[in-house]
Formats: structure tokens, sequence, C-alpha cells
């Protein structure tokens, strides 16, 4: 009998245990099923908390993973709804500058690019300092960009050039893109001034030839095809980065400055070199419009 009574006491003690360890912590175990895909479930969770423990510091959790359970359902509506109820009942807090943040990702990720940069602005207002300004500034100048909106883009991109040097990333896209803006505008000097921000620096060997390719391209369509010509030549003979789209644009200066030539040899020297590149259909087609160019000038003499 006693050995019965202490089997019992245990099986009571283990269930004790047990239903005071899920509920000391049941965002552990929607966090379990989140990661496991089973969103229903975790959503349960979260909203069972925030039904029984109206008032604990559990809710903050459960709301946040609530509004991330939605986004991944792709009930965007819903997710703002979370993320919002977080923005005012927990204003004070970090997940508070997240849930601003993420709404404006939100809609910029689902293309709807008047709410995203309402929201954006409305992150930037409310946190002048905040640890995810750069990316703020950057997304609304991009969206500007897309949307050929371009003197408010570069407003941003420049705010991002001036107050975020050290930030290597977000500093060199946002002069590259500056630079493209300008090209587009037709401002060639003040594109390559631009393109120059990310030249300067070596450090990324992938974002310098990428600003200098576009440089030389600038230098194309400004008409000033000497600069062009040198600045291909030497990436091609660096062996650089896009060493094909130097030899492109190399056999076009060429091609402008009537060397007809030494075009045909740059695109016969990609053929050779890469006989796979991408450049291959527009280069064979660019040698056959220059053989029938120089035919008709060996006609004539």
């Amino acid at each position: 009998m006693m050995k019965n009574n202490k089997f019992f006491l245990l099986v009571i003690l283990f269930l004790i245990f047990s239903i005071n360890s899920h509920a000391e912590d049941p965002i552990a175990q929607a966090k379990q099923y989140f990661q496991m895909g089973k969103y229903d479930e975790s959503l349960k969770i979260c909203n069972n908390i925030k039904r029984v423990y109206p008032d604990s510091e559990w809710v903050l959790s459960a709301s946040l993973l609530s509004a991330q359970i939605y986004q991944k359902k792709n009930q965007i509506e819903k997710a703002v709804n979370e993320y919002s109820s977080i923005i005012k009942d927990f204003k004070k807090t970090p997940q508070a500058e997240e849930a601003f943040f993420e709404i404006a990702r939100m809609f910029m990720l689902k293309g709807n690019n008047e709410r995203a940069i309402h929201a954006y602005d409305l992150y930037l207002n409310n946190y002048a300092h905040g640890q995810y300004k750069v990316m703020a500034l950057f997304n609304i100048a991009s969206i500007c960009k897309d949307g050929k909106n371009y003197d408010k883009a570069l407003t941003y991109y420049d705010e991002i050039l001036k107050n975020y040097v050290s930030d290597a990333w977000f500093y060199n896209w946002s002069a590259i893109y500056s630079a493209e803006i300008y090209h587009e505008k037709k401002k060639y000097d003040k594109a390559n001034e631009y393109y120059d921000m990310v030249i300067k620096n070596e450090d990324n060997k992938y974002l310098y030839n990428l600003a200098t390719l576009y440089k030389g391209i600038n230098f194309i369509d400004k008409g000033d095809y000497k600069p062009a010509e040198d600045l291909f030549q030497n990436m091609i003979k660096n062996n650089a980065l896009f060493t094909e789209e130097s030899l492109i644009g190399l056999a076009i200066v060429q091609y402008k400055q009537e060397e007809y030539d030494l075009s045909r040899e740059s695109l016969s020297a990609l053929l050779d070199d890469f006989p796979d590149t991408i450049w291959k259909s527009y280069a064979e087609e660019k040698i056959r419009i220059i053989d029938k160019k120089l035919a008709k000038i060996k006609q004539k003499e």
C-alpha cells in the first residue's frame, strides 16, 4: 500500500511539474511550432496567451510572433494589425521600432509603394536615430528611383552619402544608384562624380569594378571616347572583373571612332576567350555588321 501511495505521489508531482513548465514558457512552445512551420498551432498558443494572460510579459512576444506568422501566411493586413498593436501598447520597447520598420518593409515587398513610403516616413519621424534608419532611407530612395521620382530619390541617397560614409554597402550602392540617375538625366559629369565615390576605395573589388565599368559606359554616352577606351583597356589589362563587358565596351568605343578593324578584333577576342559568353549573339551580330562595313570600304578603295 505504501509503495502504491509513493507511486501515485510521484505521478502527481510529475504532472504538476509538467503543467507548470508549459505554463511558465508557452512562448517557447509557440516558437518551436513556428520553426517547424506549424503556423496554425503556433498562432493558437499566441492567441491563448493574449486571451488568458492579457497583462503578462508574454503578450509582447506573442504579438510579435503572431505578426511574423501572418507574414509567413501572406496575410499582410493581419500582420499590420499585430505590429500596430505592438506600436500602441509597447511603444517604448525595441519591438515597437521593429514593428514600425516591418510594416513598411512588408508594403514594399508587396509592391504597395505609396503605403511603403508613408510607413517608412512614419518610422523615420518616430526614430530619428533608429537602428534601421539607413535601411529606411535607402529603401525609400530605391522606391522613388524605380518610380522615376529622381529628385526625391537623390535627396535620400545624398543623406546616406553624407551621414553613413562608414557603412560601406549602403554608401557604395547609394553612390552607384545616384550616378545612374544622373546618367539617365544626361548629367554625365555629375554621374562620374558619384562613380568616383566608389572607385576611390578598392576594398570591395566587385563594386569598384562595377563602378569603373559604368563610368566607361557613361563616357561613351557623353561622347568622351578616349577616356572610355583607356578605362576599358586598363580593366582588360588587369584582368579585372567584368572583362567580357569591358571587351564589349572597348569594341563599341572603337566602332564609334571608326576603328572597325580594332573593334572586330575586340569582339573576336571576346568570342575566343569566352566561348560561352552571354554576349555571344551580340558580338556575332556586330561582327557581321562590321564585315559588311569593311567590305563597302574596300569596294570604294
